[in-house]
């Protein structure tokens, strides 16, 4: 929520940090320093509104970093960006681990489905060569019952 006094404090610390005099920074803003000291100090909407963009261009800032604090949409410095990555970043690791366990659980099955088709494989060979066996032995018995 923007307040004036926490804009007022986002000013003040960005002019302090710059370390430019009240003074000169008045005169780079084309105002006298008392309209200037009295937006510092008592912060009303009305004199911030009036100053802010020049304020925010001669502090080499923007608006939204004198009224938030922040720049919205900054991954450093953005409260709600940071929230919403670290939420999606828990979301990820969470499809993640999920996934990880599915491939494992499709790898086992793939594992037992393989064997299975193995084994099946074996008893066709296996019938298919008793087939053979018996097709021989049938064709043999009727050899014998012809000559016989």
């Amino acid at each position: 929520m923007i307040n004036d006094a926490q804009i007022k404090i986002n000013i003040r610390s960005r002019r302090e940090n710059q370390k430019i005099p009240i003074v000169k920074f008045a005169e780079r803003l084309g105002i006298n320093r008392n309209t200037y000291g009295n937006i510092e100090k008592e912060g009303k909407t009305r004199m911030i509104n009036e100053h802010l963009e020049a304020i925010a261009e001669e502090l080499k800032t923007t608006v939204e970093e004198l009224l938030f604090g922040y720049t919205p949409g900054d991954p450093e410095k953005d409260p709600v960006l940071q929230e919403k990555i670290r939420e999606y970043d828990n979301q990820a690791i969470s499809m993640a681990a999920s996934y990880g366990r599915r491939i494992e659980e499709d790898a086992q099955r793939i594992r037992e489905l393989t064997q299975r088709v193995k084994e099946l494989e074996d008893a066709l060979r296996d019938k298919t060569e008793l087939n053979a066996f018996l097709k021989e032995k049938n064709e043999e018995l009727e050899k014998i019952i012809r000559n016989a």
